[in-house]
């Protein structure tokens, strides 16, 4: 194609099209694909939220969890991600109806493609195992 760089990035991003109602957003897809980490743990990954599998959160995570939650992740450095509290009720999967402390995941756009989506699960999940002690397995 005349004048097509494919060194150059997009000036323009193509219109998102959702391949499922759980992945509304391009930076959900991104995520999407290490969250399956966190799906067998009693914490929501934000399905029945307007953040799906960028939120994650229970019950039990209180506002002082949070505090402990951010300072583990923002220690591990995880490139391209900035994580932010956020409570929310989920309508629907799990904790659905119940209102749920947690960690919101933001990616930065001019880090787009450094985030490494597999990373990022791992470590919220090492971070809520030691940031209050009532994770646990199953649903």
């Amino acid at each position: 194609m005349s004048g097509y760089d494919p060194e150059e990035p997009p000036v323009q991003e193509p219109p998102w099209v959702l391949p499922s109602p759980n992945i509304p957003t391009p930076d959900t897809a991104v995520v999407y694909a290490g969250t399956g980490l966190i799906e067998s743990l009693n914490i929501s990954e934000g399905r029945g939220t307007t953040t799906p599998f960028l939120w994650f959160g229970a019950p039990f995570i209180t506002e002082e969890h949070v505090d402990q939650l951010l300072e583990t992740l923002r220690a591990a450095e995880l490139p391209g991600v900035l994580y932010r509290p956020m409570f929310a009720t989920p309508t629907t999967s799990k904790h659905a109806g119940v209102f749920c402390g947690g960690l919101q995941a933001a990616r930065h756009r001019c880090r787009r493609l450094r985030a490494r989506p597999h990373r990022h699960p791992r470590d919220r999940r090492a971070a809520a195992h030691g940031g209050g002690g009532r994770l646990a397995r199953g649903r």
